[in-house]
């Protein structure tokens, strides 16, 4: 499978005429420079990023509709990716994640 993310900035997709089908209102990056190993994100870092992209972008974890995650299939990232998402939005979440 392939994904494409075509980022533009609204006014632009208006003005040239494009669907619009989402809006980017808010990232967030982590690097706390606190590894729990070799290319392993730390949990708080993960847990920082998450809730200052949502204060950034004015919105609550209920209204998120997708996460796109790094997931490269190894065991202790992607399990800190999924804890900090579990500690953020709590266990009980619907939003699909994406692995990316």
């Amino acid at each position: 499978g392939c994904a494409l993310f075509l980022l533009m900035r609204l006014a632009d997709a208006h003005a040239a005429g494009l669907d619009v089908h989402a809006v980017l209102r808010g990232v967030g990056l982590a690097q706390d420079a606190r590894l729990d190993g070799p290319r392993a994100p730390a949990g708080g870092g993960l847990v920082q990023a998450l809730r200052w992209a949502h204060a950034e972008a004015g919105v609550t974890p209920q209204e998120v509709g997708l996460v796109a995650c790094h997931a490269a299939g190894v065991a202790g990232p992607d399990a800190a990716e999924l804890a900090a998402l579990q500690e953020v939005w709590g266990r009980s979440h619907t939003t699909a994640l994406c692995a990316v």
